[in-house]
């Protein structure tokens, strides 16, 4: 009884709290995400199509596939007609047919075009066409048996990248870039030629495999690195000022072929080839670099032909060759150390190249 008159007393005196107004006075604003938030991306199968293409990308922005999609006679699968657009293909397919056109194409000048995450198979014309695409990407594609003389499997523009994709068995060449390409980390096998470059490109850690005719060509001031090239007429064909280091070539008809100028052939393996290193005369050859490079169990280990001249050779080791030095008069050669009996080196020459 005390206790509750002294709870009542300290109540005494204090006002009681009076609610607002239960009125919102608005609407509440939504508060889930709208579903072109939730997916930005535009399905490819929403758009349109032409005479030309069953589906055209008209816009910038992010489009993907949702399911595989199959090529008809007479048109190309999707043709993008803007800049700025990437192509998800989403692990989907792009499957062609006799008398479609190219897989995914782009037409007109563009910039800023990538396509990523899918395969392209059985396409009569290029699997990707990017031409006339500046700053394009190519990324996570498969490809095989597209492509015709005339149309390589990947035709990529102006300073484009590819990477991480693999064609196999095209007719004509695998990839492509025109000047400024960067091709890394890819695989061709099958194909007419592995990978073809033009001039400022570079092609580094990629595997090239029974390519007919070329495994790599860069024409002018380039990079060949680090690749791995198997089989072929010429393994690596370089132009004018095009490094080619640290590579490894075996079973070509010729492992490294110039007949330019001014390259520079350093470090490479070269192994069961008829001619290793090859620096012809049938156009300049001239102040070509060779050294550092082992060849082993081919034909001829190196080659400079007559006519070839100012061409500089040094600090090559070359073991088991049926030839494994012709040097043409009018090069500079380091002194060839003939060491077939094996003992101890007795060369101090920095210079000095070795046959064994």
């Amino acid at each position: 009884m005390k206790h509750s008159v002294l709870l009542g007393a300290l109540f005494v005196g204090i006002p009681m709290a009076i609610g607002g107004s239960l009125d919102p006075g608005a609407p509440p604003a939504p508060t889930m995400k709208t579903l072109s938030q939730v997916e930005p991306r535009v399905p490819v199968e929403a758009l349109p199509g032409t005479g030309s293409a069953l589906h055209v990308i008209s816009s910038p922005g992010s489009y993907y596939l949702t399911a595989n999609l199959a090529g008809v006679a007479g048109k190309s699968a999707i043709e993008i007609t803007s800049s700025d657009v990437v192509l998800d293909l989403a692990g989907f397919s792009i499957v062609g047919t006799a008398g479609a056109f190219d897989g995914v194409v782009v037409t007109g000048v563009h910039q800023n075009v990538s396509i990523q995450n899918g395969t392209l198979r059985g396409w009569p014309d290029s699997a990707i066409n990017l031409d006339n695409v500046t700053a394009c990407h190519v990324a996570g594609i498969l490809i095989d048996q597209s492509g015709r003389p005339g149309h390589p499997a990947i035709l990529g523009g102006y300073s484009c990248v590819i990477e991480h994709s693999s064609v196999l068995n095209s007719a004509d060449v695998g990839i492509l870039v025109h000047w400024g390409g960067v091709v890394s980390h890819c695989t061709a096998r099958a194909n007419n030629t592995g990978i073809f470059a033009q001039e400022n490109s570079t092609v580094r850690d990629s595997n090239v495999f029974e390519s007919a005719f070329q495994g790599i060509v860069i024409q002018n001031q380039g990079l060949i690195l680090n690749n791995t090239i198997r089989g072929g007429g010429i393994g690596i064909d370089a132009g004018t000022s095009v490094i080619v280091k640290d590579n490894s070539v075996r079973e070509a008809g010729t492992g490294i072929y110039t007949e330019a100028r001014g390259s520079s052939i350093e470090g490479n393996q070269l192994e069961s080839n008829s001619i290793g290193v090859h620096v012809s005369g049938a156009f300049i050859g001239r102040g070509v670099r060779v050294q550092d490079n082992q060849i082993v169990n081919g034909g001829t280990g190196i080659l400079i032909d007559a006519g070839a001249t100012r061409n500089f050779v040094v600090r090559n080791t070359a073991w088991n060759n049926t030839t494994n030095y012709s040097v043409a008069a009018g090069n500079t050669v380091g002194p060839i150390v003939n060491m077939t009996a094996g003992g101890t080196i007795a060369s101090t020459n920095p210079w000095a190249n070795f046959s064994y």
